[in-house]
Parts: C-alpha cells; structure tokens; sequence
C-alpha cells in the first residue's frame, strides 16, 4: 500500500527500485523513496558522476559510491549523442569505443 508520509506506492516495484539502486550506490538513501522529484534525480546522477569521476582519475582509488557510474557521453537537445572521451579509460591494449564500432562482415556471417 502507499507510504504513510509520502502517500507514494510501497510495492514490490518500489523495493525492487530501492534494493537496486541501494546495491549500486552503497547503500539506501531515504531520497530513493521519491524517484519522482528532481532532488533524488540530482542526487543518483551526483554519486554517479564521482564514481566516474574517481575510476577515470589519475590516481587509483575506490568508487565512492558503489559501482554505478554515469556513461560518458551528452545529448544535445536535437537529440545528437556525442561521447565525452573516445576510449573507456580500463583497458588500454583492448581500447573499447564509448560509442561502438560497426560490427565486420564476419559477424554478420556468423549471425545470419
């Protein structure tokens, strides 16, 4: 049934939300209760932002907040999708693409 002080669902999708979110941030914040207002958006893209933040950093260091990180790229308001750095910074010999490569013949023959 809803919540008492926020009158807000408190069903399983709710606690699937809140366990999710609480796994990939380090731990439950009482903002997850209201995902709907901008404070809790704010506040998940923040600890998001320093857990990217710290992995691409020059020194080594533990994520601050979890795992989740934010992707790195930004969406203009036509809709263009540019990534912020051309490379994930994790593995230099493997020199994975922030937005992907198109895949070679030989995939597509493998697959069809």
């Amino acid at each position: 049934g809803p919540d008492a002080v926020t009158g807000l669902p408190q069903g399983k999708v709710s606690g699937f939300r809140n366990s999710l979110w609480a796994e990939h941030l380090g731990g439950f914040d009482p903002l997850f209760l209201q995902p709907h207002e901008p404070a809790c958006l704010k506040e998940v893209k923040r600890k998001a932002w320093e857990n990217w933040e710290a992995y691409t950093g020059s020194t080594l260091k533990a994520l601050p907040h979890g795992h989740l990180m934010t992707y790195p790229y930004t969406i203009s308001k036509e809709g263009e999708v540019k990534p912020t750095v051309e490379y994930f910074p994790d593995h230099e010999e493997v020199h994975a693409k922030v937005m992907g490569t198109q895949p070679g013949v030989a995939l597509y023959l493998l697959t069809t």
